[in-house]
């Protein structure tokens, strides 16, 4: 049962980073623009790849997990690298209390996602993996509303409700899993809702020096 210091200690963690939420949004506007690049470069470059009949389920799921953990990879180092500078500007730590409480709220869905991938990631189920994908990544976000700006937020809802209605309608397609329809429909999701979802997302929350946003205030 956490003691009265513990609960004192996250509420100043909390109304720390609710005081710094601009702080935030400067470092997630560069990093989702980062990120949005890369996922549309990649959409681009497997829809292209897979718009003739692919050879196997397996050679499908081998381009497509290994593309998208690139860009996975690609953009957890620029969120990293864009971290580290915020905190040696502001003369911080690197892993703050603020951050631990972040990442341990995201860790959740973010598992989640780890979960579905290693078990769906291989043979035919791998079509099911960019709706999966896209509500993990949305509870992740939204697991953060306490000290998130509104965007935030937004952004998670958005991510929620394609992921939603991408299941339906892979869902909808019933068993043509082994058609370049659909691979290439995977990786058109791919691309809006990672890609598009994250341009958009930067362009409207770009830091601004003359505005300060807190976590009311709009994407």
């Amino acid at each position: 049962m956490p003691t009265r210091s513990d609960a004192e200690e996250h509420l100043r963690i909390i109304r720390s980073l609710m005081e710094k939420a601009t702080i935030y949004r400067a470092i997630s506007a560069p990093t989702a623009l980062a990120g949005g690049v890369f996922a549309c470069l990649a959409a681009l470059i497997l829809r292209q790849r897979h718009s003739a009949p692919i050879r196997s389920d397996t050679d499908f799921a081998t381009t497509f997990l290994g593309t998208w953990c690139l860009v996975l990879l690609l953009t957890g180092l620029a969120n990293v690298f864009l971290l580290w500078r915020g905190s040696k500007l502001r003369g911080e730590p690197f892993l703050s209390s603020g951050m631990r409480l972040a990442l341990v709220a995201m860790l959740p869905g973010m598992l989640c996602g780890v979960f579905f991938s290693a078990v769906l990631g291989w043979g035919t189920n791998t079509f099911w993996l960019p709706p999966i994908w896209m509500m993990c990544y949305a509870l992740a976000l939204l697991a953060t509303k306490h000290f998130a700006p509104r965007s935030i937020m937004i952004l998670g809802w958005a991510f929620l409700v394609a992921g939603m209605a991408s299941f339906y309608q892979l869902w909808s397609f019933g068993g043509t899993f082994g058609s370049s329809r659909l691979a290439s429909g995977s990786n058109v999701m791919m691309g809006l809702a990672f890609g598009v979802f994250h341009l958009i997302y930067a362009a409207c929350t770009w830091p601004r020096s003359a505005r300060a946003d807190g976590p009311g205030g709009t994407p």
